[in-house]
């Protein structure tokens, strides 16, 4: 079993951004969809949480329609975010 906290939320955000740097943009998806799942830290969520919607939108990985629901997701949670 894994506990879930604010390092582990963090140290997904950063393991997405390596992947990304790596051009392995399934792993990074994956990694940005754990961190912003978790709830511990608001700013990590929403950096994630865009990444996770940018990649989406990038790749072929799911259907436009996903692509459309976590970016409404993302507004709808971080209204504010610039």
């Amino acid at each position: 079993m894994t506990e879930e906290d604010e390092l582990t939320q963090n140290a997904s955000l950063y393991l997405g951004q390596s992947y990304v740097q790596l051009n392995d943009k399934n792993n990074a998806r994956m990694a940005f969809d754990q961190a912003s799942s978790m709830n511990f830290n608001k700013k990590i969520r929403e950096t994630a949480l865009y990444n996770y919607a940018l990649l989406i939108h990038e790749t072929a990985f799911t259907g436009f329609g996903e692509s459309v629901k976590v970016f409404e997701k993302f507004l709808n949670d971080f209204p504010e975010s610039q």
